[in-house]
């Protein structure tokens, strides 16, 4: 071969070189720029994904504390429930109680009318047996002093039948303020357990080993519903904040293997650049 044809086929393999150099350049700053363009992509979901932690955290918490809220009203619904019960039973027996002294009382007051018609009977017997022992001596001494201790124990019989119904009025009067009283416990009462219950439905549903209704809408306005709607709507908050945190850890996990993968592929890039230059500096 002679020594142009030798300089002609340098200077080919030179140019082949360099444009070899020239294109893995260019592939360079191409893998560069994806690089780049994907750490953006890592950078802003990593943000995103730590915001969103955030948010379920946030949800989480709000859930403990919709549970917490709806067990303390659940236990206080229980309790007005047993007011309600203890009410009632107190109600029922006063009234009996009323109902007993007043009949009573009446039971007394005839009694005493009794008594007292009685004593009149025995006065009149007294008196017309006194006229007749005046007119007849005859009549015994002891059928005077007879009559005159029947009388006595007659007075005394309705004096103590008055103390005793004057008692039985005030047992009354003292049954009737206990009623007034028990009455108005009852109504406070049953007003207490409607105002906390109203709008809770029948069917229940078994959640973190307590019963409580679901699926209330946004209708109900007493205590316990409105508390276990709030329960609710916490934990559909809870299961779409958990949704989109695990949405975006897939993301950012997808995008930390893209950028992995162009991370790659530049350092091959980047090796073979540093292979073409070595060669064509050796030649």
């Amino acid at each position: 071969m002679s020594a142009l044809a030798r300089t002609g086929l340098s200077i080919g393999i030179s140019n082949k070189k360099k444009a070899d150099i020239d294109s893995l350049t260019d592939a360079i700053n191409d893998a560069q720029y994806q690089v780049n363009q994907l750490q953006a992509v890592v950078d802003s979901m990593n943000i995103k994904s730590t915001e969103f932690a955030g948010f379920l955290t946030e949800a989480d918490t709000n859930k403990q504390t919709a549970l917490s809220n709806l067990t303390l009203v659940t236990d206080a619904v229980s309790s007005a429930k047993h007011m309600v019960a203890a009410a009632t039973n107190a109600k029922t027996q006063t009234n009996t109680a009323k109902n007993g002294i007043t009949s009573t009382a009446a039971q007394m007051a005839l009694l005493v009318n009794k008594l007292i018609l009685s004593v009149e009977v025995i006065d009149k017997l007294a008196n017309i047996v006194n006229k007749q022992k005046l007119l007849n001596p005859i009549i015994p001494d002891e059928l005077i002093t007879l009559l005159t201790k029947a009388t006595t124990d007659a007075n005394n019989a309705v004096a103590m039948t008055l103390t005793a119904l004057t008692s039985c009025y005030a047992a009354e009067a003292t049954v009737i303020e206990s009623k007034k009283i028990t009455d108005l416990e009852y109504t406070q009462s049953r007003r207490l357990y409607k105002k906390m219950t109203i709008g809770a439905r029948t069917r229940t549903e078994k959640l973190d080993s307590l019963t409580f209704v679901r699926n209330l809408g946004d209708t109900a306005t007493g205590i316990q519903a409105l508390l276990q709607h709030a329960y609710d709507q916490s934990i559909t908050d809870y299961d779409e904040a958990l949704t989109a945190s695990n949405t975006a850890t897939a993301q950012l996990e997808y995008a930390e293997g893209q950028l992995q993968h162009a991370i790659t592929e530049l350092g091959s890039l980047q090796a073979g650049l540093a292979a073409a230059t070595a060669a064509a500096y050796a030649a």
